[in-house]
């Protein structure tokens, strides 16, 4: 009867029980860490996120057209803050230790707007007219009851020294709004007389419409169904000095110039539109 050596036997023993308590017990530990970890789940964070939209584009009649020139500005301004803190996920206790997950669930989100279109018509008969129309309003809410599963998330990977984010900028009417939660549309028809240099006002038009329709536009790689998303190396933020005798450390982040993968406004093309991100996390050490 041929027998194994016993060293042979012992050391794969010792391997299936290294195997067993590093790969299977242990997972989190199968990656090595560098450095001091990024999080912990005693720690604080306070996220502050925002989303800019802008463009000015004219339009030229067609040559022997009697059309106006037509200017279109554009400016809409997404903003969340959110307190976030740790959220244990109940069957992987050994993953909150190297990726814990940061939530909060009723973030605060401000919405702003302010479009304006003038149409400027050529002189007929020593006068012109001109018609301005604007777009402006501003709502703040906070998430709760109603919203789903529209909450904060930051989650950090201590080991593989990397980050994720799901920030929320979605708004939705849940019940009848008053005319100060939607955005008011103004429409004013002028006329001047060559060489007067004053404009006459002929009327106004004003309507109101819902912030239903001024939602943050999608960005592929940045924004996507009214949620900043993303997923970078930690070495990627920009560190500011740490606050408060060092008990508070700031990161921050910002795209370069993007644009929308669709149009966000009537007669302007998306190229025209330029849409900057931006977003930064503090951190309280627990």
């Amino acid at each position: 009867m041929n027998r194994r050596p016993r060293h042979i036997v012992q050391y794969a023993v010792c391997l299936l029980l290294g195997a067993m308590t590093w790969g299977i017990l242990c997972p989190a530990q199968a990656l090595a860490q560098t450095g001091p970890p990024l999080a912990q789940k005693t720690d604080r964070w306070t996220v502050n996120y925002h989303v800019t939209v802008r463009g000015e584009f004219t339009i030229e009649p067609e040559p022997g057209s009697d059309g106006p020139v037509v200017t279109y500005k554009i400016e809409h301004l997404y903003s969340g803050l959110a307190n976030v803190v740790f959220e244990a996920r109940s069957l992987y206790t050994v993953g909150d230790e190297w990726r814990p997950r940061f939530v909060d669930p009723h973030p605060e989100v401000t919405i702003e707007i302010n479009d304006s279109r003038t149409s400027l018509y050529d002189w007929l008969c020593e006068e012109r007219e001109s018609v301005e129309e604007t777009w402006k309003g501003k709502i703040g809410i906070t998430y709760g009851a109603g919203y789903g599963g529209r909450r904060t998330q930051l989650m950090i990977d201590n080991n593989t020294r990397r980050y994720e984010i799901s920030y929320p900028l979605f708004y939705k009417s849940r019940v009848a709004t008053s005319t100060n939660d939607e955005v008011t549309y103004v429409r004013k028809r002028f006329t001047e007389k060559l060489g007067d240099g004053e404009r006459r006002l002929l009327d106004t038009k004003t309507d109101h419409k819902s912030f239903d329709l001024y939602q943050v536009p999608d960005v592929a790689g940045y924004v996507k169904n009214t949620t900043i998303i993303g997923t970078d190396t930690w070495s990627a933020l920009k560190s500011d000095a740490a606050m408060n005798g060092g008990s508070v450390d700031s990161f921050y982040w910002m795209s370069p110039e993007l644009h929308p993968d669709a149009n966000v406004f009537p007669g302007v093309p998306k190229d025209k539109v330029q849409v900057h991100v931006w977003y930064d996390f503090k951190r309280f050490k627990g």
